[in-house]
């Protein structure tokens, strides 16, 4: 079994920037300077030093890119519920007595109506 990292939590800040506590599966821990490295990185793809004051880690980039924050990119299932949720927003002014988990039903199926249309439109 490869050696994965199992935490990653922001533990202190140096001149404004983030210091992170990583911990491995094997039981290592260190610290990364301002980047955050994603739980289940196989060390592999770390740079492990050895320092006085113990190990420093370092995601190593890839393809110009060292991955972590940010959030993912929306999908069509993210746009498709937003969209259901403001047609159904706009439909309670003009409903009797509108029932959470009705509104909850209407909202599903019009998201997946919605995504089924965008996914059909991917090339």
């Amino acid at each position: 079994m490869s050696v994965v990292v199992t935490a990653c939590d922001k533990a202190k800040e140096h001149n404004g920037k983030p210091i992170y506590k990583v911990t491995l599966s094997d039981g290592r821990s260190g610290e990364s300077y301002a980047k955050e490295i994603p739980v289940n990185t196989p060390v592999s793809d770390i740079e492990v030093q050895e320092s006085q004051y113990g190990l420093k880690f370092k995601l190593i980039a890839k393809n110009g890119f060292a991955g972590g924050g940010g959030r993912p990119k929306a999908g069509n299932e993210s746009f498709a519920l937003a969209y259901a949720k403001d047609i159904v927003v706009a439909m309670i002014p003009k409903m009797e007595n509108p029932k959470s988990a009705d509104l909850g039903k209407v909202a599903v199926t019009l998201a997946e109506t919605f995504y089924t249309f965008l996914e059909s439109k991917k090339k």
